[in-house]
């Protein structure tokens, strides 16, 4: 007999408010059309028996999920057989858990060995080619800015001037390239106290973790344009914009779910550009890093885990906007854009209490979390339904 429950790990009774993002749970990309949206909560050290699948109430109450015991999962309904193997992929990692870029690898091997088409199939060969690129170009990037940080320290103008093509060339045995590697991997040998075959080792162990981030540039407040998680925050960036420039067109009820996403863009945007600002600090100081390479290693580990974190579940919600514009714009559909943010509201990721800084970021959540399970139609109080001009205030507030 399958197993239901209602979430009660709530901010407020009915409504789905985790605690932190491993409770929020990882979004699985199954195939088949009655699995789209279901998350795993898979904590690292939990076996499968003690994982739960979470998905939209059935009942049409948005903000709530029903809880179902993963090992259950197979028993609600026939799984294709890709999304069986990614099952059974997803449920062998007991010891670190599920986050989703082990979810999105596992996703694109279910491609390759069961996809229903030679297109799904090929999905695998990108991911991976692209997980090769982007630790390729984050070693170069690593090794450029490295170059600034010698250049400077030893005063050596052709390090300083050592840009990421330079590099590239360097490494490829271009003119003068021998010279160049050979001074900067001893200046950092020396400052690690290892030999430089170590040094190149250890960039490379970063550039493994680095791959997917991206390596910021000069300003960490700007997101890298390289790496997939580098992107998607560039994006995110991005759709957060276009959003508050949405809201400040329209009206009443379409000006209150815009306002509800934009804000809650804003709180993530926010968030990654502060995982960014540490991976910066390691970028800033690879001396420091390479000397103490244990500790650079678990913070480009936590980086990448909750960049990864913060960034699931967006991925739809700025797809379905991108087709309201070019819908709207085609002359398809005047409304597109109205439909799309409605739609966002109810779909877009729950930012984890632990996540939250400070009580008017709760309590805004908190307006988000119950705004989705009425939808009411103007800026009210969600508990009374009466007009709430301070909520407007507090979010509206929170829009740098």
């Amino acid at each position: 007999m399958i197993a239901f429950k209602m979430n009660t790990r709530a901010r407020k009774p009915k409504i789905d408010a985790p605690e932190t993002f491993e409770a929020r749970g990882v979004c699985v990309p199954f195939a088949h059309r009655q699995l789209r949206h279901i998350r795993a909560r898979a904590e690292p050290g939990k076996p499968p028996k003690e994982w739960e699948a979470l998905f939209a109430d059935p009942s049409g109450e948005s903000g709530r999920r029903m809880i179902m015991p993963w090992t259950q999962l197979p028993g609600w309904m026939q799984f294709p057989p890709r999304d069986m193997g990614l099952y059974f992929a997803l449920s062998a990692q007991v010891e670190h858990g599920l986050d989703p870029l082990t979810v999105k690898r596992l996703s694109a091997e279910a491609d390759r060995d069961q996809g229903a088409d030679d297109i799904a199939k090929a999905r695998y060969i990108v991911v991976e080619q692209e997980e090769k690129l982007e630790r390729f170009k984050a070693y170069i990037s690593l090794l450029a800015a490295g170059a600034r940080e010698a250049g400077l320290a030893l005063d050596d103008a052709a390090l300083k001037d050592a840009d990421k093509a330079k590099i590239m060339a360097a490494i490829q045995g271009g003119a003068g390239g021998n010279a160049l590697t050979a001074s900067l991997f001893a200046y950092f040998a020396k400052r690690a106290f290892c030999n430089e075959t170590e040094v190149a080792q250890r960039l490379e162990k970063f550039a493994d973790l680095a791959g997917p981030l991206g390596v910021p540039g000069d300003d960490p407040s700007k997101f890298p344009t390289e790496g997939a998680l580098g992107r998607a925050a560039t994006r995110l960036d991005e759709f957060r914009d276009q959003v508050r420039a949405h809201e400040r067109r329209v009206r009443d009820q379409a000006a209150q779910n815009a306002l509800l996403v934009a804000f809650a863009a804003t709180q993530f945007r926010d968030l990654l550009r502060n995982e960014y600002s540490k991976l910066a600090a390691v970028v800033k100081d690879l001396g420091r890093a390479l000397a103490a390479p244990e500790a650079a290693l678990e913070t480009l580990a936590l980086v990448r885990r909750r960049a990864s974190f913060a960034l699931d579940g967006w991925e739809e919600c700025m797809n379905v906007w991108t087709e309201s514009i070019r819908l709207r714009d085609d002359g398809k559909s005047g409304t597109a854009p109205l439909d799309a943010i409605e739609y966002i509201v109810k779909i877009m990721p729950t930012l984890p209490r632990d996540e939250a800084e400070g009580v008017e970021e709760a309590t805004c959540w908190n307006g988000i979390d119950l705004a989705r399970s009425k939808m009411v139609r103007n800026l009210v109080n969600w508990i009374d339904g009466k007009e709430d001009g301070e909520m407007k205030q507090r979010i509206e507030g929170k829009r740098p």
